[in-house]
């Protein structure tokens, strides 16, 4: 027999997982506006996107069971913008631990910022996540990852929407 605990996820979370959405705006968000974005993105649906092949990479944990019985995987990438990086950082990695540090040119904090926010190609590797915790061990139980998809730029409609 199998140890897998295969299930898919019951819906989306609100963005930043807001408590303000009612039943049916959470629903429409999560069925609406992610999976039908994530779905179409997947499969190449010409509806959502056009000119790509399918990401055979992905899945909609909605739609696509999964094994949520996997050990944990140490996540590895910071999510610090790229470009940033290369422009205003000196990285050095050691095994469990990267070291940051201010390039000569950018000693002063407020302006690393100020490089970091003058040009939005410098998020160019915008995310936000959460993270689920089993609450006796504190282990983690399940990451969940977003990035800014064109749901955040293009206005939806639903009644008594928040």
């Amino acid at each position: 027999m199998s140890d897998q605990t295969t299930l898919t996820l019951p819906a989306f979370s609100s963005p930043g997982d807001l408590k303000e959405f009612n039943a049916e705006t959470a629903k429409f968000w999560s069925d609406k506006c992610i999976s039908y974005w994530m779905t179409g993105e997947i499969t190449a649906d010409p509806n959502v996107v056009s000119g790509r092949t399918p990401l055979q990479q992905f899945f909609n944990g909605t739609v696509t069971a999964y094994d949520q019985s996997q050990q944990p995987t140490a996540i590895t990438w910071d999510a610090f913008p790229k470009l940033v990086c290369h422009r205003v950082l000196s990285i050095t990695t050691l095994p469990g631990l990267t070291l940051y540090k201010v390039t000569s040119a950018f000693k002063n904090v407020p302006l690393r910022w100020q490089v970091a926010d003058s040009q939005r190609m410098f998020q160019d590797e915008y995310l936000e996540w959460s993270v689920q915790r089993d609450s006796k061990t504190q282990q983690i139980k399940s990451v969940t990852y977003t990035c800014e998809g064109p749901e955040v730029s293009q206005p939806h409609q639903v009644e008594n929407d928040v």
